[in-house]
């Protein structure tokens, strides 16, 4: 019967066969299409196989890998190497249930969760690790405080709280919540603590405001990378990037002593001075959030990011328009800017005009209509000022109250001023401005037309462009002069001479004039850039003044911005330009040259020179002051012989030289030397006639 029954089952065979093979290949079509979920999900590679939730489904797929991404991966490229087909497919869907269950919980409901999981013995346990850890949302408790509220003792609740945390350091459970707030916080820091809690509720990542110092914990314990520190200033809570926690002090403090030094400072300037100290990136956001929350400093222009200390007892932006508001009854904003920028301590820097009527609006003792600042009640010059400076303005108030430089210098002499004196508080003083070249007067005094101009001392203008002027001062260094326009300001750039192309290219160290770094000046062809930072730290404006003075040996640049005044100081310090200098060594050429002053391109030619040759002969001496060079040459003539003369030369020049060029046929050699001044000087000429060489 057995053989009977055996094959009247023999027809049926196949159908069970077949029919139980379309049902594993359909069920091995759902199980790629699952593996498939699974590698779109984003953080797939973070579901370990010791996942304390999640791991007992990736175990029941039977395929190797060290998580759900890996063994997806592997099921797709050979979906026939499962043996268990449907508990295979049974684990991924409910795989895919549980992270969709953690994917939508609330931050602090899932590591409640996970907790529950790590501590399934005892849920009080994992109440005190998550009151300890601060995965409440509650920021954490000390070990006294979680003791105290379970009734148990200190070293109790630290047993606890480390079986836990070491079982999650073992598994690095898949924490996608937690992953989503980090990766916020690092985006929003520099912040308030309290400002990026609300962020995380508005997102929906947290139920509540969870606090940063419970986020930072939990993020530790599961060997997650923490984004941010946490450093308590000034009684409140700020949120930095990694490495700049020590920076929060250091901030507060360059800001106190910069508002000492300079009145006020800006957000631009602090960060980069405490970059340069602490030797890290500080950047603008997190100085302003400084600023916000420190008592001790108060903002003038937060758009801007312009602030100062009140409580910094002394403050030389404050004396100095004490001054000017002694000597001057009221004054406009725009000449009280450039009276306080005189000072020689303040280096030209002046805060913006906006700035400095906001600085006058917070003290009570000034009176700020429109743009006039008044002194309420009026200041007595007399007490302010010292000798000198009451002296000059004793001077200007009985005879002025606007005076030619001669007239003023010789009445202050007459009084017991030193001359060297005199001229520098000339320079610097805030309570003398300077109305003209060669006419000074109090600050924001007037006078009748044509008063001014004819005061003035005769010579010729400069030209009105932004590059003012330029030169070489005794010492070897170059220097340029502008007067900076809206597109300078804006932009940092500046432009350079041509014929100063070949001693000045490349990268150099900028500087303020008190040898403070503040970026690198690059100049290529005709342009040099970088000095945006310059004016973004001194608040330059469109009509300052710049003068930068580069020193070629040592690849620095330092920087002056003040008023018209510079361009003088540069002309008493020998700093007149090689056009001026060529002028001024005309008479050191041989007797018989003249001196051609309408022909700019000989800057000497004359005849009958003192040489071996006929009488008839030319010699011709060519100043190229853009080029630093001279070029001597004899004509003849003789058509016959009008060829290049043979010259010896005996010449000084100063400036840094070309490398030399070889005199090509029919045009005068070219002489250029390389020493250490700008100074030309022709001192002697020995011509050789060519037809009796």
């Amino acid at each position: 019967m057995l053989s009977d029954l055996a094959v009247a089952e023999t027809p049926y065979m196949p159908l069970l066969s077949a029919s139980r093979s379309a049902e594993t290949d359909a069920d091995r079509q759902a199980l790629v299409a699952e593996c498939r979920h699974l590698v779109e999900l984003r953080k797939a590679h973070m579901i370990r196989r010791n996942d304390p939730r999640l791991g007992v489904f990736l175990q029941k797929l039977g395929v190797s890998g060290r998580n759900a991404l890996e063994m997806a991966e592997q099921i797709i490229a050979a979906p026939f190497s499962v043996r268990h087909v449907q508990r295979c497919l049974s684990a991924l869907r409910e795989l895919r249930q549980q992270i969709a269950v953690i994917l939508a919980a609330k931050l602090e409901d899932d590591l409640r969760a996970l907790l529950a999981v790590i501590e399934r013995n005892s849920a009080r346990n994992a109440e005190i690790a998550a009151q300890y850890l601060g995965c409440d949302g509650a920021g954490g408790l000390t070990l006294e405080q979680v003791g105290r509220h379970f009734g148990l003792t200190r070293e109790r609740v630290r047993q606890i709280c480390k079986r836990v945390g070491d079982r999650l350091k073992e598994r690095r459970p898949f924490v996608p919540a937690l992953d989503v707030a980090l990766e916020l916080v690092a985006k929003q820091v520099p912040a308030p603590a309290a400002e990026i809690e609300r962020e995380l509720k508005d997102a929906g990542i947290a139920g509540g405001a969870f606090r940063l110092e419970g986020l930072r914990e939990t993020a530790t314990i599961l060997g997650r990378e923490c984004p941010f520190v946490l450093p308590h200033f000034d009684g409140n809570r700020l949120a930095l990037p990694p490495g700049a926690g020590g920076a929060t002090q250091l901030v507060a403090a360059v800001a106190r002593r910069s508002t000492a030094h300079w009145g006020l400072t800006s957000v631009a300037d602090i960060a980069a001075r405490v970059s340069e100290l602490a030797e890290t990136n500080v950047d603008e956001a997190m100085v302003r959030h400084i600023v916000d929350i420190d008592r001790t400093l108060e903002w003038l222009d937060r758009d801007g990011g312009w602030f100062w200390a009140p409580a910094v007892s002394r403050n030389r932006l404050i004396n100095q328009i004490d001054k000017v508001l002694s000597v001057a009854e009221q004054i406009h904003v725009s000449e009280l800017r450039v009276a306080v920028g005189r000072h020689h301590r303040m280096n030209g820097f002046a805060p913006p005009r906006r700035v400095l009527l906001e600085l006058c609006r917070h003290l009570p003792r000034y009176r700020v209509v429109g743009d006039t600042i008044t002194a309420d009640p009026p200041l007595d010059w007399r007490e302010l000022l010292a000798d000198v400076e009451r002296t000059l303005t004793a001077v200007l108030k009985e005879e002025g109250p606007i005076m030619g430089k001669g007239q003023l210098e010789r009445r202050c002499l007459e009084l017991g001023v030193n001359r060297s004196t005199f001229w520098a508080y000339l320079d610097y003083s805030p309570v003398v401005a300077r109305f003209s070249r060669g006419v000074y007067g109090i600050p924001g005094a007037t006078a009748p037309p044509g008063v001014i101009e004819s005061l003035v001392p005769k010579r010729s203008q400069r030209p009105t462009r932004v590059l003012q002027d330029f030169g070489w001062l005794p010492d070897g260094r170059v220097w340029f002069a502008y007067k900076l326009s809206e597109g300078s300001v804006g932009n940092g750039v500046v432009t350079l001479p041509v014929g100063m192309r070949q001693f000045v290219d490349g990268s150099f160290v900028l500087k303020t004039a008190d040898s403070t770094r503040v970026g690198t000046f690059v100049v290529s062809t005709n342009s040099g850039w970088g000095l945006g930072p310059l004016f973004r730290r001194c608040g330059a404006e469109a009509g300052d003044y710049l003068v930068l003075v580069i020193d070629l040996k040592l690849r620095e640049v330092e920087a002056r911005l003040g008023d018209e005044g510079l361009l003088d100081q540069l002309d008493r310090d020998d700093g007149t330009t090689l056009e001026t200098r060529l002028e001024e060594r005309a008479n050191d050429l041989p007797d018989g040259i003249v001196r051609r002053a309408q022909d700019p391109r000989p800057l000497w030619s004359g005849g009958n020179a003192d040489h071996s040759g006929t009488t008839d002969d030319q010699v011709h001496v060519h100043a190229e002051p853009s080029r630093a060079r001279v070029r001597i040459g004899l004509s003849s003539t003789d058509t016959s012989t009008s060829q290049v003369a043979q010259t010896d030369v005996t010449e000084q020049a100063t400036e840094p030289m070309a490398q030399e060029h070889r005199p090509k046929q029919h045009e005068p050699p070219v002489v250029d030397r390389q020493d250490e001044a700008p100074e030309i000087r022709v001192e002697s000429v020995v011509v050789r006639h060519p037809a009796k060489l």
